[in-house]
């Protein structure tokens, strides 16, 4: 077990990871700042033992504050996610027409819920042209392109995901806070159980829950709800556009372990105390998820 990791910030590295999100080389030997992790933070105890992970479903349920169909998809991922418990992770991709800021005198739908990482999404899979629709596991489901499907679908789709047999691999995310340098940062291995050969990519996403904004809802009266609680909202991206460099090259022998490390900063807008950060094993050649981990976020 990994007792005590140190993470060294080069001082010219730390001012760009001020402005944006990056990846480092965790082979790289960084040198000056010095951010102490503390012991047990970081367990990679899972490393030195055979262990089989779950297959996993994930929804990417792109939505915006200004679509007054969304949030029914909403309620219905609320009730999946009752449904398949820890087996299901969803993230609320805010993206699209329906997502830009309004400048109404009241000050409604004024706040802008879009990101880098989820515009990012939406250009490659252009789901909010149709939305409310999502994304499970970016999956094709016999079709040549990702399927973008409606909410009323998708507890199908993951129940056919789930009855899949176990991913080859194992993943973990360790995810802590610096509050004096307000960053994010999160760490994965990967443990490949098999060799494998499908050509791999990692995907680090900052999510918070429990916002309490505007939202048009044309299931409730009055339609425009400025309490309106979103969940699993995509905040930022951890891993560059396209995914990570990590794992490496396929293919993988068995036993093989990859590690990726990424920073991030925290945003105006953002409160850390309702953060969490999910990764994604993504198929590098289709984009579709293979496998996917929720991980909440320690404060250092």
């Amino acid at each position: 077990m990994m007792k005590n990791l140190r993470i060294l910030l080069g001082a010219g590295l730390l001012l760009a990871w001020l402005a944006a999100c990056d990846y480092v080389d965790p082979n790289e030997a960084l040198p000056s700042v010095v951010v102490e992790v503390p012991s047990g933070i970081l367990d990679t105890s899972f490393l030195s033992k055979d262990s089989i992970q779950k297959s996993m479903a994930i929804v990417e349920e792109y939505t915006g504050h200004f679509c007054g169909n969304c949030p029914n998809a909403a309620r219905q991922a609320k009730r999946l996610d009752s449904i398949f418990n820890k087996r299901l992770l969803v993230l609320a991709i805010h993206a699209g027409y329906f997502s830009e800021p309004q400048t109404n005198a009241d000050g409604s739908f004024s706040t802008d819920f879009r990101s880098e990482a989820g515009n990012n999404l939406d250009t490659k899979f252009k789901v909010s042209e149709t939305i409310p629709k999502g994304l499970v596991n970016r999956g094709r489901f016999g079709g040549s392109n990702t399927a973008l499907l409606a909410s009323s679908s998708w507890e199908g789709k993951i129940t056919e995901l789930l009855a899949k047999p176990d991913p080859e691999f194992t993943l973990y995310l360790n995810a802590f806070y610096n509050d004096s340098a307000k960053q994010f940062y999160a760490r994965t291995h990967v443990k490949m159980r098999s060799s494998f050969s499908l050509p791999l990519k990692m995907e680090v996403y900052l999510v918070e829950d429990s916002i309490t904004n505007w939202q048009l809802d044309y299931a409730k009266q009055p339609q425009r709800n400025p309490n309106y609680l979103h969940q699993h909202m995509l905040r930022d991206g951890f891993t560059p556009i396209g995914g990570s460099e990590s794992p490496g090259i396929a293919p993988y022998p068995a036993e093989k372990i990859s590690a990726g490390r990424w920073v991030c900063q925290l945003r105006q807008g953002i409160a850390r105390k309702n953060c969490k950060v999910i990764a994604l094993v993504v198929r590098e050649d289709t984009d579709e998820v293979l496998h996917a981990i929720e991980g909440e976020i320690t404060d250092q």
